[in-house]
């Protein structure tokens, strides 16, 4: 009879450690589960972001191409106002030194005038005192 309780006992032990050990099995499926889901979540989190790099790459490519030919374009007509203004500054110098020149022409019968006015009034005013003199 003690045999069989022992026995009894002995079975009731393993199969509690069997449903134990089942519970525990069943718990590591679930994780394991739960880990798998989890891994194919990030692999697919993984896909997008290398989707959204490919992307963002794109639009850099994209964007500096556009920022080259935005700065060449500037480039150019930054060279065409130098172009210009340069054209206009010369062509202002060279009104400048024409008036110099001039002006110093100018200046000159202005002053070549003023002596033949001079001459001319001493010349008046010597004719006059000699006729008011002989009269």
């Amino acid at each position: 009879d003690k045999a069989i309780v022992d026995y009894k006992s002995k079975v009731d032990d393993l199969l509690n450690r069997i449903q134990e050990t089942e519970l525990k099995r069943k718990s590591v499926e679930l994780k394991l589960d739960h880990t798998e889901g989890k891994l194919r979540e990030s692999e697919e989190n993984a896909k997008l972001l290398k989707s959204s790099l490919y992307n963002a790459e794109l639009g850099i490519n994209a964007t500096q191409r556009e920022v080259s030919e935005k700065e060449k374009e500037c480039q150019d007509r930054l060279n065409e106002l130098i172009t210009k203004y340069e054209s206009k500054i010369s062509m202002l110098q060279a009104e400048i030194d024409y008036s110099k020149g001039k002006s110093k022409s100018n200046e000159d019968k202005v002053y070549f005038l003023l002596k033949q006015q001079e001459i001319v009034g001493t010349k008046w005013r010597s004719d006059h005192y000699k006729m008011t003199k002989y009269y």
